[in-house]
């Protein structure tokens, strides 16, 4: 009664051996871990070329304040003051030498990329 109700249709499509391999690796977990462990690889080797270059940091910053003095012998407010403050940095380093640190990491991680692969 139910397969009547709902219908039932076959599949329609045949597949071939290559249809089967590629679907099976499309869906194989460690296949999908490999290629995540490729691509963390790949952002790492990046990340340890970007580390070799100079940074630079900015900041800007605006504070205003406002106020009016009461005074209480009078019971009158006073006059209105204010005071504005603005202040810009620039901030920047670079490694001139660190024991060849940042050279043997872009090596390490050029070697775990192709490790991953």
């Amino acid at each position: 009664m139910f397969s009547f109700v709902f219908g039932t249709q076959a599949q329609t499509k045949s597949w071939t051996l290559k249809d089967c391999i590629d679907y099976a690796l499309s869906k194989n977990i460690d296949v999908r871990k490999s290629y995540l462990s490729t691509q963390g690889n790949e952002l790492s080797l990046e990340q340890s070329k970007a580390n070799i270059l100079p940074s630079l940091t900015g900041s800007a910053g605006k504070k205003l304040n406002w106020s009016k003095s009461y005074h209480s012998e009078t019971a009158q407010y006073g006059s209105l003051s204010g005071s504005n403050n603005t202040s810009y940095g620039l901030n920047s380093s670079i490694t001139l030498f660190n024991g060849f640190k940042m050279k043997t990491s872009v090596e390490q991680a050029k070697l775990n990329l192709e490790s991953g692969k």
